[in-house]
């Protein structure tokens, strides 16, 4: 009851966290019974909390165990239905457990449960897709022999986008592919315990298709270079392409610059590129506070005592969106990849926090009217200042 009371919350609190958040391909999702969802996997716990955004369903998620180790955190990863996988650095010990864990997955999707898990294995701060792992491939495998020829389990490729990891109010792409089914990779015999070729033949099909829902930089040598291109020509290959000068046209834009590079391609022009292209996730936040100042002189000298409240309402009714915690969260993490899902979490907490209390105030002080006025309030605020600020920035 709990999980479902926070679930629509969080939910709401993620599309507030972003400038836009724009979710392709829903209609490739099955329908019906459990299927894996595999998105690539570049900003820790954004991406499986960005996952929520696809179904109202109750997604299980498998992650890194090592973050299991804590009791707390194991009950409250257990509540939010994440289960450990372990790595060889865990230790054998740890790594016994998988077994246990892969037993289970593999229940929940024959009881028709959605699983996710970033078949990656490990997070990344680039635009590439890294090799994956065979945990995926081995679920999937043993689900499918579960199921027989008749009942298909689907691997659903998810390809993420973000314009910068760390920044709030950025913008976000969810792009869901075509699902693979298992079926086609299994061998002749699905009793067949000895299938290597089947576990190589899922991870190079997913990996190709997830490759072709997200912007995937080829080069390892000269990704910097490579990326400052793509990023310094969108423009020019958006109008090229007739697409809308929109978050989803220009990742559209920069997905097929990098597809039309080879992993060895390297010139001048994208040498000078670096240069030119400042990719540092700055922020806008001085924009904020100047709106905040300017609101408050008018609102203090100019206006009437009845709108000026109003002003000062709005304000004081809402002001997270101002508050710098990704000036602390930068400060405290030392790992970029996790500063954005503990910026959310501090954000989304505080504001839940505020909000309460700053409604039960308002309802004891001036009567239950302005009480539902606060909270409706801090909800199209919290709302509306992400495409705000996007104007702003543009």
């Amino acid at each position: 009851m709990l999980y479902s009371l926070l679930r629509p919350l969080v939910d709401f609190a993620v599309r507030c966290h972003y400038g836009s958040l724009t979710v392709n391909g829903l209609d490739n999702l099955p329908k019906k019974g459990g299927y894996i969802i595999a998105p690539c996997h570049q900003n820790a716990m954004m991406d499986p909390i960005l996952m929520l955004q696809l179904t109202k369903r109750g997604i299980w998620f498998l992650c890194r165990g090592d973050i299991f180790a804590n009791p707390y955190a194991r009950k409250a990863l257990t509540f939010l239905k994440i289960m450990p996988v372990y790595r060889i650095r865990d230790g054998r010990k740890a790594l016994s457990q998988d077994s246990i864990i892969f037993d289970r997955s593999r229940q929940l999707l024959l009881s028709g449960s959605p699983l996710c898990l970033m078949p990656e294995g490990r997070h990344t701060d680039r635009h590439q897709l890294l090799p994956l792992g065979k945990g995926l491939s081995r679920i999937a495998i043993a689900t499918q022999r579960d199921l027989g020829k008749d009942i298909p389990l689907y691997i659903v490729p998810v390809g993420l986008d973000y314009d910068y990891y760390e920044r709030t109010y950025s913008n976000v792409i969810i792009n869901v592919g075509a699902p693979l089914d298992t079926r086609e990779f299994m061998p002749h015999d699905m009793s067949d315990d000895d299938c290597p070729k089947s576990l190589v033949a899922i991870r190079e099909s997913l990996s190709e298709a997830m490759k072709r829902q997200m912007y995937h930089v080829p080069s390892l040598l000269y990704y910097a270079e490579q990326h400052a291109w793509c990023m310094s020509h969108i423009e020019q290959e958006r109008e090229r392409m007739c697409l809308p000068d929109s978050p989803w046209g220009r990742f559209q834009a920069r997905k097929s610059l990098a597809e039309k590079l080879q992993p060895d391609d390297l010139t001048d022009g994208m040498r000078a590129a670096v240069e030119q292209y400042d990719a540092t996730e700055r922020s806008n936040y001085r924009w904020l506070l100047i709106v905040v100042v300017v609101l408050g002189l008018v609102a203090g000298g100019v206006l009437r005592s009845g709108v000026r409240n109003v002003l000062l309402f709005l304000i004081v009714s809402y002001p997270i969106p101002w508050i710098p915690t990704h000036r602390w969260v930068r400060k405290k993490i030392a790992d970029p990849q996790f500063r954005s899902s503990i910026n959310f979490g501090l954000r989304f907490g505080i504001s839940l926090i505020y909000v309460l209390l700053f409604s039960v105030v308002m309802f004891v002080v001036c009567g239950w009217q302005w009480g539902i006025a606060a909270i409706v309030s801090s909800l199209l605020q919290a709302r509306l200042v992400g495409p705000v600020m996007q104007i702003i920035r543009r």
